[in-house]
């Protein structure tokens, strides 16, 4: 399917340690060494012309499809723990993974816990957290990686998924979600946060009280909260 010399190295090289590599079935210019997600037109590549399965997965998402690649992380080698502030379903768009080739050794943790992804699932996954990847077994960890745009007919499956499910989603606290409980309860960090009106100097005052308060808060964990809870936020400032 794909050839040895087709595997092209990842191009956020401080974002990993070992060999993270990949190939593109949709890429900017068309070409399958293109790894690089940038803003529209997405073409398909030669590759994919290849590859009539993955043709067939594609077809399954009713939604305009941009990014599509093939991700390979070798043994013993770690994506370390990043979180991507604008690649999220608030935002417009959705990174869907289905696993190709894994293995139980294969750690993936997304805001500290543990997710294990099986082979041939399909996952959205909220990447506006922080998480990171160690492949701690003997194969390559392979995903067929999709970015798509939010559209009607994403909103409809989500909204399923959601009725249909058995149980509450799982809840991970994180340490900005405990330092956002905290400052509910306190009128006096309350006062501080909302003095200030510019949201980078929001963003290192909420860090640097967080730190203050015992919590290991950086800028893209405040970030990614306010993107993922705009909405929460604002409603509990206005009962504040």
């Amino acid at each position: 399917m794909v050839r040895p010399d087709e595997w092209i190295a990842h191009y956020n090289q401080s974002d990993f340690e070992g060999n993270w590599s990949g190939v593109a079935l949709r890429s900017s210019d068309g070409t399958a060494s293109d790894l690089v997600v940038r803003p529209l037109p997405y073409f398909d590549t030669p590759l994919l012309a290849r590859c009539a399965y993955f043709r067939e997965v594609l077809r399954a998402f009713s939604c305009p499809i941009t990014a599509v690649r093939l991700l390979r992380l070798h043994p013993g080698s770690t994506i370390k723990e990043h979180c991507d502030p604008t690649l999220g379903f608030e935002d417009g768009e959705i990174r869907i993974h289905i696993p190709i080739q894994t293995s139980p050794d294969v750690h993936f943790f997304l805001d500290g816990h543990r997710v294990i992804l099986n082979q041939g699932e399909t996952w959205y996954l909220d990447l506006s957290r922080r998480h990171r990847i160690e492949n701690r077994g003997h194969a390559d960890r392979v995903h067929l990686v999709i970015d798509g745009l939010v559209n009607d007919w994403v909103r409809s499956l989500f909204d399923a998924t959601s009725r249909n499910a058995p149980g509450p989603a799982p809840k991970f606290v994180t340490p900005f979600d405990q330092f956002r409980e905290l400052v509910f309860e306190d009128r006096e960090l309350q006062q501080k946060l909302l003095a200030i009106p510019d949201r980078r100097d929001f963003v290192q005052m909420a860090v640097a009280l967080g730190r203050e308060h015992g919590f290991p808060l950086d800028a893209d964990h405040v970030e990614s909260a306010l993107r993922r809870g705009r909405e929460s936020w604002n409603r509990r400032w206005e009962n504040a």
